[in-house]
């Protein structure tokens, strides 16, 4: 059988080509036409019912056993080398850890997304020229409404990212206004207003606020259940302001960073850094050199208890159990692991290792407490590891070896350290969460994520002929993997996005990417360009429909970056370009915010319209709490 797109033989009944990524028409002798061979299921459209073309057509999944491709691959590409490019921004690391984060607890809880879309998510709020606006639906011709007025020469030297931001549900709004400076400090008053009572006259809107206080000189909101908001005060104090109340929390003076993680209900974890700049140093948005102090605050209760002090890292786990290492040194030094469980009663904790130079990984559920970590390697020239697993209460010591950082959730992928072995003919071995190491199904495994569907996980391997290829495999904990599908040739894993969709690439030469769901696979955007500085980003799950926009880093200082914008062709899955050298990019509800020259442009996905909001801005927040980024890191080159 030969593929009718790019004419190689390939095997029978496969469902599209291993060699150009296109789904497989099969052409009938007698009328010449072709049908595409795929299954007859058509692909999720969210709620359209227009027909499905054949480009259209799923990616579909091959039982490995039956897909009549051999162990030596059959391809053209040989044994040409394969070569994973990485570029990740600052701001792009501190945004997939925070992904990971949240989406680690979304799994652990094991619930359904909640597919609620707040009323204002094409709302935007913004500076211009000392006035601060809200459009609460910038799709409308309704003009910005004016929140409040600020000091502009002050607004300039202020040290606010925002000076107004939606909460998480965006129905309401706070606000920072009366700007004033004393001594070396801009401070202001800290308001909050509900989104549907803001007018047009700042000072009616200011009596229908609530001062949350005076002499705020910094804020910003958490991700809990109840609107809560962290502010720091001239006088170095910190509060919370939530549904709950006004409370303090602690006291400011020396605090470098602070910051709330695994934010449910009314329970914050907070972590805080002190120490004296001086002392410090700033590294990729963290300052090295100081360690943490963790709390746990539930704004209910009222009740602020120290879970522990001189912590090496922002602590793992979820929102009642926590993994982390203790002391300032462990990179080196290695440090001591413990484990907290925290409870309404009180705060138990556990020391579970000695001399821990990372942890690896961490999965807690109801039933699972499983830890990955690792301590020094005996042969240090050569960077070697040794690997442990622990798995409610009882350790495995797995060996020594040369890479630890291929896992997902409880599954952990390592190669052993054998210095008389080449490169290629390292055999690599896995862990499940159990006493037993198992021998990997796959070849050299790139990278793992966890697939929509519980108890699945998606893998990136290189088979014989260096050839990535991205398999959708069941999991189970402290079991070996046994049942496993092959979802395409010559494609890599772009990770987790948005909770709901994984991303890769197919084709060796067309590099379309497909959106993968618990619906099924289709095809999103086709030629995509091989950069490895592009970006995905995707509007919420909104009117039955979903835009795609793609961004392209062109430059970075470290202060901003400049992009290219591209925005997807609906008709045809193709990319075209919206505009170029742009600036913070944010994702509304059904399309995009931007900054170019100074001006501030929004385009509608659904509209295909460009419209400039103002002509010179401060910032801009939109209500698009779902705004998010996914990076295209794994493409391999293979050709």
């Amino acid at each position: 059988m030969q593929c009718t797109n790019c004419q190689k033989d390939i095997p029978d009944n496969i469902k599209f080509c291993p060699y150009c990524g296109q789904p497989v028409l099969i052409r009938h002798k007698e009328d010449n036409t072709t049908y595409s061979n795929t299954f007859e299921n058509v692909p999720f459209s969210y709620g359209r019912s227009e027909a499905v073309d054949e480009k259209e057509a799923p990616v579909n999944v091959t039982k490995i056993k039956d897909s009549g491709i051999n162990d030596n691959g059959n391809t053209e590409s040989g044994n040409k080398k394969t070569k994973v490019v990485f570029a990740i921004s600052v701001i792009l690391v501190i945004a997939l850890v925070a992904g990971i984060i949240g989406y680690r607890y979304y799994i652990s809880k094991d619930k359904t997304v909640d597919e609620s879309i707040p009323e204002y998510i094409n709302g935007i709020t913004y500076c211009e020229k000392g006035v601060i606006y809200v459009d609460t639906d910038v799709t409308d011709d309704v003009p910005s409404l004016k929140l409040a007025t600020v000091d502009e020469a002050l607004v300039i030297d202020c040290e606010f990212y925002y000076l107004s931001i939606f909460n998480p549900d965006t129905t309401r709004i706070y606000y920072i206004t009366d700007l004033e400076q004393k001594k070396t400090t801009i401070c202001g008053s800290l308001y909050s207003i509900a989104t549907k009572d803001i007018t047009n006259d700042p000072d009616e809107n200011k009596k229908r606020s609530t001062l949350i206080s005076k002499e705020v000189k910094g804020y910003f909101t958490t991700s809990g259940d109840d609107n809560s908001i962290l502010y720091d005060t001239l006088s170095d104090e910190i509060y919370i302001y939530s549904d709950n109340g006004n409370e303090y929390l602690m006291d400011g003076k020396d605090i470098l960073v602070i910051n709330t993680f695994y934010n449910t209900e009314s329970s914050h974890l907070i972590t805080v850094q002190r120490g004296n700049l001086k002392n410090v140093t700033l590294s990729t948005g963290l300052y090295m050199g100081a360690t943490y102090e963790i709390y746990h605050y539930d704004t209910a209760t009222k009740k602020l208890r120290l879970i522990d002090d001189d912590v090496a890292m922002i602590p793992t786990g979820k929102d009642d159990k926590l993994v982390y290492l203790k002391g300032e040194n462990y990179l080196t030094e290695g440090a001591d692991m413990y484990m907290c469980d925290i409870t309404p009663e009180g705060i138990k904790t556990e020391k579970l290792a000695e001399d821990v130079t990372d942890l690896v990984s961490t999965t807690i559920t109801d039933d699972i407490t499983h830890i990955a970590y690792a301590t020094k390697g005996e042969h240090t020239d050569d960077y070697t590891f040794h690997l442990y697993s622990y798995d409610n209460g009882v350790v495995t010591d797995i060996g020594e070896t040369e890479n630890v950082d291929i896992y997902s959730e409880y599954v952990t992928f390592f190669d052993y350290y054998e210095p008389d072995d080449e490169e290629e003919d390292k055999t690599q071995y896995y862990n499940t969460g159990s006493s037993e190491i198992y021998k990997s199904p796959f070849g050299k495994v790139i990278e793992i994520q966890e697939a929509l569907q519980r108890g699945k996980l998606m893998i990136q391997a290189l088979d014989d002929n260096g050839i990535s290829c991205v398999y959708m495999c069941d999991i189970e904990y402290g079991k070996e993997i046994t049942d496993y599908e092959l979802l395409a040739y010559n494609a890599s894993i772009s990770g987790i996005y948005a909770r709901r969709y994984l991303f890769y690439v197919s084709g060796q030469k067309t590099r379309n990417m497909y959106l993968s769901s618990q619906e099924g696979d289709r095809l999103i955007l086709r030629d995509v360009p091989k950069d490895e500085s592009l970006y995905f980003k995707a509007t919420p799950y909104i009117d039955d429909n979903l835009y795609y926009f793609v961004v392209d880093l062109l430059e970075s200082d470290g202060n901003s970056s400049i992009y290219d914008l591209y925005v997807r062709d609906d008709e045809d899955k193709s990319l075209k370009r919206l505009d170029t050298m742009v600036e913070d990019i944010s994702i509304t509800g059904k399309g995009a915010v931007y900054c170019k020259d100074e001006a501030l442009y929004y385009y509608g996905a659904d509209t295909k319209k460009t419209t400039k909001i103002a002509d010179s801005y401060y910032y801009c927040q939109v209500g698009n709490q779902y705004e998010t980024s996914a990076s295209t890191l794994t493409y391999i080159t293979t050709y």
